[in-house]
């Protein structure tokens, strides 16, 4: 028998008439584990050996053709590798289920005993590597820790044309790969001390091995871990119930490959000890790695603002390393300072020149510099010249963000290769968190400027406003001059009534805009007292009677029993909403009325005062607006122009309205139906006390 195909099919079928021998007794420890684990104190010590038994059963019956029995084993292992991972012993609802698991996979043992043998192996009709004619063979580690499943795979991999080499633990395995220097690894994924995803994940981190190919083998087929798998720089992740056919084809392709040229000074023989030192080595860059990622999104809560997110990330940066001054600079001011006690400016221009060359041409005007001075002596101040410098930029071309700066004295160790690439780290996590504090800051420095030119621009209108006020006073005063003289012309006299008319319009308008600006910055004083409503109301009706008869509109007062408040401020809400209502109903009436208010367990008593037209009515869109500044009617009522004495609307009248009536602590609306007229309604307190209630109500809303 010299096919090495019917070689391997001979060894294939040796190795499973052993294991179908120890079946039996693997059966019994797995039983014994088993109930140990159910309940004991040390039921996890228990759990871990009855899955490792159930783990040997699923891999080697995948590895040597019994699919039944490992499936059987498969259920159950995958059921206790949950409570492993859970750190508890199983309910009677797990106990019953991995029971029944334990029985199907006896009752497949004992019908391979009772006469249904499986059938024996042939030789694989799998297409061998040839061996090559001259030269190094292609050398193979295989890492497995379960002896038939290793012997199998030599078998396998032996009759291919490759040397091969085998390890029994993921240390062993990491040994093996220092001194054999093999050109694949194929490993094992579940063994006991390192996994095989350890034992990857260390070779791929290492100079040595960084392009050697791994192919990852295992029992389980759940997405997870082929996930994980692909994380840890497995080049080929396989299932052992896929067969030798696709391992032998990956491990073909992957030898086939150009091979890495061998590292200069590399030791190839390493004692069990050294491994697990570098083994060390890796999990002390993986813990500074995982901090650094953890320190750095820690600082995402300092994003908010740049000066704060500044100082959290040099402070950061100065516990990272054993350095003399950090630096972060960010394009947002236009002077480079340096905050540095005791410092001679040459040493500021110095680090200046650092940061300049850092972010390169872009930064020909940097903006945003901080600079903070560690010193590894408490309450020491640098005086010594900075020597060794690290820097880096924040983000990447075209969008460079800033830059990063850490300096030593001169006298001190140069930053190390291992210092530079964490700093290198350092700043390209950093970058992100970087940039969401830029933007934050771009928007603070954008919304500031706004609101400063907002407020020029109020300046700019109370300025203007108040030379407007002062020249139609001039107006007014020299009109009443000239209406008064008893030597005016009937048509002079009616041509003056129109100019005080006017005059009068302007004078309402200047008032008002002074008003609404004093209550927009709650500056405004109300002067309460009581309210003759039914009086303003007449006299609100007298001055609107003959543009309202011109119209043919009846005007009428209803019952308006007295309020309490600032009567000038109530005036001028009547006047406003009288002057609308006749401005836009063309037909039938305009009325004031009043009822109380109704507030189920308020303490102030208020009334609700309504001016109801018989108008054309609001569109529903438009009501949702109407109170807002500026806000205008789309639509021309008829006859709504100057010409017939009406005043014209620029979106001021209701937005006074409404800023009046909430300082008196009450409301403004209304209700309106197009076709069927509108009502608007506000409400005012009835006497002193209901008016103080609102008041220090609506002073601790504010405070809210």
């Amino acid at each position: 028998m010299t096919d090495p195909r019917e070689i391997l099919a001979a060894k294939v079928n040796e190795l499973k008439e052993q294991f179908l021998a120890q079946l039996p007794v693997f059966l019994l420890e797995i039983d014994s584990a088993w109930s140990g684990g159910c309940g004991r104190i040390d039921a996890q010590d228990h759990l871990q050996a009855a899955y490792r038994l159930l783990h040997r059963l699923s891999g080697s019956g995948g590895t040597l053709g019994l699919p039944e029995v490992s499936t059987a084993a498969r259920a159950a292992e995958l059921k206790v590798r949950g409570l492993i991972e859970q750190e508890r012993a199983p309910d009677a609802t797990e106990r019953a289920a991995i029971a029944s698991d334990l029985l199907v996979l006896r009752r497949v043992v004992a019908g391979m005993r009772g006469g249904e043998q499986p059938e024996p192996a042939q030789a694989s009709e799998t297409a061998l590597a040839p061996k090559p004619a001259g030269g190094r063979r292609k050398r193979v580690l295989v890492v497995e820790d379960i002896a038939e499943q290793r012997d199998i795979l030599i078998a396998a991999l032996s009759s291919a044309g490759w040397d091969v080499s085998a390890a029994s633990d993921g240390l062993d395995g990491i040994r093996a790969a220092f001194s054999d220097r093999p050109d694949l690894v194929i490993s094992d994924v579940m063994m006991p001390g390192l996994s095989g995803y350890h034992l990857c994940r260390f070779l791929k981190s290492s100079p040595q091995h960084a392009r050697t190919p791994i192919i990852l083998l295992t029992a389980l087929e759940e997405q997870l871990d082929r996930f994980w798998g692909g994380r840890c720089g497995a080049d080929r992740f396989r299932a052992k119930s896929e067969g030798f056919g696709k391992l032998l084809a990956d491990a073909r392709t992957l030898l086939e490959a150009p091979a890495p040229a061998p590292e200069a000074g590399v030791s190839l023989s390493l004692a069990r000890g050294l491994v697990g030192e570098q083994v060390a080595v890796l999990m002390d860059q993986l813990l500074r790695e995982s901090t650094l990622r953890a320190e750095i999104a820690g600082l995402g809560r300092h994003a908010e603002q740049l000066p704060g997110f500044l100082d959290a990330a040099l402070g950061l940066l100065g516990q990272l390393f054993s350095v003399d001054a950090v630096a972060i600079s960010m394009q947002f001011d236009a002077a480079c300072t340096a905050a540095a006690a005791g410092e001679s400016e040459t040493e500021r221009e110095r680090i200046s020149c650092e940061l300049h060359a850092a972010l390169g041409e872009q930064a020909a005007a940097p903006i945003a510099k901080r600079i903070d001075w560690l010193s590894q002596a408490a309450g020491a101040q640098p005086a010594e010249a900075l020597g060794d410098a690290m820097t880096a930029r924040l983000g990447s071309p075209p969008t460079v963000l800033g830059s990063l700066g850490a300096w030593r004295r001169c006298g001190r160790p140069a930053f190390t290769a291992a210092e530079a690439r964490l700093f290198a780290q350092f700043a390209e996590q950093l970058s992100d968190i970087a940039a969401v504090a830029w933007s934050n800051e771009a928007i603070t420095r954008k919304n500031r400027e706004l609101l400063e030119l907002h407020a020029m621009k109020d300046r700019l209108s109370e300025l203007l406003v108040h030379d407007v006020k002062n020249a139609a006073w001039s107006v007014a005063l020299t009109i009443d001059l000239l209406a008064a003289n008893p030597s005016s012309s009937e048509s002079l006299r009616r041509v003056l009534g129109r100019a005080q008319q006017g005059c009068k319009l302007l004078m309402d308008m200047v008032v008002n805009l002074l008003d609404i600006a004093k209550m927009e910055e709650a500056a405004v004083t109300l002067r309460p007292g009581p309210i003759d409503l039914a009086g303003l109301a007449r006299e609100i009706v007298s001055l609107n009677r003959d543009v309202a008869a011109k119209r043919g509109l009846e005007l009428a007062v209803g019952e308006l029993p007295a309020a309490y408040g600032d009567a000038d401020f109530v005036r001028r809400v009547l006047s406003n909403l009288v002057a609308n209502a006749v401005k836009h109903t063309a037909r039938g009436r305009v009325a004031i009325d009043s009822e109380p208010a109704r507030q189920a367990g308020a303490a102030a008593h208020q009334l609700v005062v309504s001016v109801r037209d018989t108008g054309d009515g609001i569109p529903a869109t438009l009501q949702e607006r109407l109170f807002h500044k500026f806000t205008q009617s789309e639509e021309r009522r008829p006859g709504a122009d100057q010409a017939e004495g009406l005043p014209v609307d620029r979106g001021l009248g209701l937005y006074f309205c409404r800023l009046a009536i909430e300082a008196h602590g009450g409301r403004i609306w209304v209700e309106s139906v197009p076709g069927a007229g509108s009502a608007f309604r506000f409400t005012v307190p009835v006497d002193e006390a209901s008016f103080r209630l609102l008041q220090q109500e609506r002073a601790r809303a504010a405070v809210a």
